[in-house]
């Protein structure tokens, strides 16, 4: 028998819990489940002449407790299943830190297997700052400060920077449940991805600013009585506000067909070149007064509807824009971007408003200069009846 040396030896019981056995009680093979235990019997000699064995039928209370293991398991995976449907990314963490579960959500917000989330601190290789931009230590996430005070952290935004170098936008809450020494046991914190939703935002407060610079450029341009200075002050916004590295100003000059740049930065390699020809095929520009439209090119490199300077390539530009600049009886010339990122249609709306407002300006003040030139030309005609 099982043991039966070492309870001689020992002089000391053996217990074995739920053995499952088939026995047959009368009605047949049954299959149970028994609490075993052997005990040394000592006779007068001191010497262990035989055990004894009680045998405790446990066979309900195993299959209850295994009834209950499996409701929980079922439980389990419920739960688990709603925590990957509901579309946020969850983990929980130990007091320690430590993440014991972590669904589908949240391994993909980190960019990394949920696997590899288990058992660690944090997602490997990735960074996260707060919604200003300040670089966030470990110990200041909310979690950490949820862990610590046992409390709760509500909307909280921040960005992180996952191994790859993509960025997301996060809004992060982190719940404790707290034990009955009042402190965090656990830490449950959901991870959302706002990143289009901040992405809107911040496009809708460019879009706010960009109103208020034309509206501003406007309030210039009717008391402006030098072109240039307008011109320079449209550069400025553009660049600041498109998020442009060169805007310019570009004149037409027809009846020499020939452009140039009368305000921004120049690209061309030789800066003492004034002016290109006005050929469609030998620049944007050329291209957007010859077909009278607005352009957008956000693939310079491989651009062919006109030539590209090499050098422009080179420096790392990868997009531009163009649209006419309004004039008296012809447009005035064009107003240009560049931009190594990509042009959208609303940046083309800003662009063009901003065109519209040099337009404006350049119709003032031909028309007053109109209208000087006729009051001299009434002033002569005077002057000459007089004398007649």
């Amino acid at each position: 028998m099982v043991g039966a040396k070492r309870i001689r030896e020992t002089r000391t019981g053996i217990k074995r819990d739920a053995v499952s056995a088939e026995l047959d009680r009368g009605s047949g093979l049954e299959q149970l489940y028994l609490d075993v235990q052997f005990e040394p019997l000592v006779d007068a000699n001191d010497e262990v002449g035989g055990l004894l064995i009680v045998l405790v039928d446990v066979t309900e209370r195993v299959r209850a407790e295994r009834r209950a293991e499996g409701a929980v398991g079922e439980s389990e995976a419920r739960l688990r299943r709603v925590y990957e449907a509901i579309g946020a990314g969850l983990l929980v963490r130990d007091r320690d830190g430590t993440i014991i579960f972590a669904n589908h959500e949240a391994a993909q917000i980190f960019g990394v297997d949920a696997a590899t989330l288990i058992g660690s601190k944090g997602a490997t290789g990735v960074t996260r700052f707060t919604e200003d931009g300040v670089p966030m230590e470990q110990d200041a996430v909310p979690s950490a400060t949820t862990l610590r005070e046992a409390r709760q952290l509500r909307d909280v935004r921040s960005r992180l920077r996952r191994a790859d170098g993509t960025e997301v936008w996060c809004r992060v809450d982190a719940v404790p449940v707290v034990g009955t020494d009042g402190t965090a046991e656990y830490v449950v914190t959901t991870i959302i991805d706002i990143t289009d939703r901040h992405r809107a935002e911040q496009r809708l407060a460019l879009r706010a600013r960009q109103q208020t610079a034309i509206a501003e450029l406007g309030r210039l341009s009717l008391a402006a009585n030098d072109l240039d200075a307008l011109f320079a002050e449209t550069v400025r916004t553009v660049n600041g506000l498109l998020g442009a590295e060169a805007c310019q100003v570009i004149e037409h000059s027809p009846s020499e067909r020939r452009i140039s740049v009368r305000a921004g930065t120049r690209l061309a390699r030789d800066t003492t070149v004034d002016w290109i020809p006005d050929d469609a095929a030998g620049s944007q520009a050329g291209y957007t007064l010859a077909h009278g439209t607005e352009v957008i090119s956000n693939d310079l490199a491989n651009e062919t509807r006109f030539k590209v300077h090499g050098h422009v390539v080179k420096g790392g530009f990868r997009a531009t824009a163009t649209v006419l600049i309004p004039g008296h009886e012809r447009p005035f010339g064009v107003l240009a971007a560049v931009s190594r990122a990509t042009f959208t249609q609303e940046d083309l709306v800003f662009l063009r408003s901003a065109a519209n407002v040099i337009g404006e300006a350049i119709e003032r003040l031909a028309a007053i200069e109109r209208v000087r030139a006729n009051e001299a030309a009434c002033a002569r005609s005077s002057t000459t009846c007089r004398s007649s």
